[in-house]
């Protein structure tokens, strides 16, 4: 009997020591608000394709358009207020690369949309560029060099929070 309780109490020691050692908390399980971007550049469809004015190009294919989508999420957004997102003008950007004087930036749009359910908010842009001659490094230049800034206060200590992602960081080519 003796030798059990000489092996009990160790473990018992043990696993109390290793809870107390623990530095996760219930308040440090909790997630902090952040924001998060993904960016495709991806080939026109056929329909999209066809959406396209081209009559001012010369010789104009399919291959030459792209379309790209940014998709920026904040997260955690009951914990915050007075949140604000400022996309770079894509348009902008776009019509005065340095590479020549044509018009890059063809059409597009953007919407915000809150998620209650994922406690989220997801803010989207998504417009067709014409690409002929530009590389996939030229385009990810173009969009790093332009930050998008997010701001908000958090609920709880009225602390504003001010974040700059790029909408190259998290890029993919299809």
């Amino acid at each position: 009997m003796k030798f059990k309780s000489f092996l009990v109490i160790p473990l018992l020691l043990s696993a109390s020591l290793l809870g107390a050692c623990s530095n996760e908390s219930s308040a440090s399980n909790e997630k902090e608000p952040d924001v998060k971007v993904v960016t495709k550049v991806s080939s026109l469809s056929d329909k999209e394709y066809g959406e396209v004015g081209t009559d001012q190009l010369k010789k104009p294919k399919k291959d030459d358009f792209r379309k790209v989508t940014i998709e920026l999420t904040l997260s955690e957004v009951d914990k915050i207020k007075k949140e604000k997102v400022d996309m770079p003008s894509y348009k902008k950007i776009f019509n005065t690369i340095d590479k020549d004087e044509q018009t890059r930036y063809w059409f597009g749009e953007g919407y915000a949309k809150e998620d209650d359910e994922q406690n989220k908010e997801v803010f989207n842009q998504e417009f067709v560029l014409y690409t002929k001659d530009l590389s996939e490094d030229d385009i990810k230049t173009a969009l790093e060099t332009n930050k998008i800034k997010a701001s908000w206060v958090n609920a709880d200590n009225k602390e504003k929070v001010e974040k700059e992602v790029s909408a190259a960081d998290h890029i993919s080519f299809k």
